[in-house]
């Protein structure tokens, strides 16, 4: 039930607010976090470290292309392929949205202490473990 409130809370202002899917923030999430300097990656990169199919990528770069938040620029190292780079455009939206999301999480525990939150993440971490 917590799964579901936090997911229904999150989808809601991503959506709502911003016009953005989870896998769509998840690419650009991947782009700034491990896209070195110029946040840049292969489809292929991003395809395995998000576990989508490459149809499946395909489609969310597609939309993410159209919105602005990326582009498309040429692979100096293969001719035939093209990488895909976080716009500044992209990367303000991944900001305000991450912004957003957290503060619907603390909303979520707004209910918590201080105590209570320690106590909560320390079954979780035991609740997680192997």
């Amino acid at each position: 039930m917590l799964y579901g409130k936090l997911l229904n809370a999150i989808t809601s202002v991503q959506e709502q607010k911003f016009n953005i899917s989870n896998s769509e923030l998840d690419v650009l999430g991947s782009l700034k976090m491990s896209g070195g300097v110029d946040c840049t990656l292969s489809p292929t990169a991003l395809y395995e470290r998000l576990l989508f199919s490459s149809g499946g990528m395909t489609k969310v770069l597609k939309k993410l292309e159209e919105k602005g938040f990326i582009e498309r620029v040429h692979n100096s190292n293969d001719k035939r392929s093209k990488l895909v780079k976080l716009t500044q455009k992209g990367a303000l939206i991944l900001d305000k949205t991450l912004k957003a999301v957290i503060q619907e999480e603390n909303k979520v525990f707004a209910n918590l202490n201080d105590e209570d939150r320690i106590v909560f993440k320390n079954l979780l971490v035991k609740a997680l473990k192997d």
